[in-house]
């Protein structure tokens, strides 16, 4: 799991097509060739300060929200593009609303072949629903990080994985260069206030 917050998907389904042959899905889903397309049940969102908050399709429903992804990636695992959604509600009866969306900007896959581990780094969009959602806890940057995807795999080849996989959506985790910058800079401000 990724430090919080962090929204927690599972059941999930993944399929990528590394065949000119698009792959029906039904449901008016195709999968186009060097496609991932990732689909599943966000059940959960953990808060800094570890409360959670169920997550639903609303408008009544007793189902959960909905993770959505597409990228484009060949294969040699090159990202080219990709996006994201979180679409659902806090409450099982209120209504369905976009609560985090954002476009793919990089793919770390070394332990994809060996362990089925994928992480994708993305920014955030826009709140389109302003004082709702969960864009502004997320902040501008966040990282998708599945798990369960199966040893052996590779993007030379198309691969399903259905229903058994997971991932994760949480803010990255500051480098640890970045993180002695930070700390750097907090010691300064103590010591100017210190000298006054």
């Amino acid at each position: 799991m990724l430090p919080a917050p962090d929204i927690n998907v599972m059941p999930l389904s993944v399929v990528y097509n590394a065949s000119a042959t698009p792959i029906n899905l039904g449901g008016g889903i195709s999968v186009a060739q060097y496609e991932f397309f990732a689909m599943g049940a966000a059940n959960t969102l953990e808060f800094p300060e570890s409360t959670l908050q169920d997550l639903w399709a609303g408008n009544g429903t007793t189902m959960r929200a909905k993770f959505t992804m597409n990228a484009i990636i060949d294969s040699a695992g090159n990202l080219s593009s990709g996006s994201f959604s979180v679409v659902g509600s806090t409450a099982q009866s209120g209504p369905t609303i976009s609560l985090l969306s954002g476009t793919l900007t990089d793919l770390q896959h070394a332990a994809f072949t060996s362990a089925g581990v994928l992480e994708f780094s993305g920014n955030v969009d826009t709140n389109p629903n302003p004082g709702q959602g969960f864009y502004d806890i997320f902040g501008s940057e966040v990282v998708l990080s599945f798990g369960s995807l199966g040893a052996g795999n590779s993007f030379a080849a198309t691969f399903m994985v259905n229903g058994s996989s997971s991932a994760d959506i949480g803010r990255p985790v500051p480098e640890p260069a970045s993180a002695v910058v930070w700390i750097a800079g907090l010691s300064a401000i103590g010591l100017r206030r210190r000298r006054r």
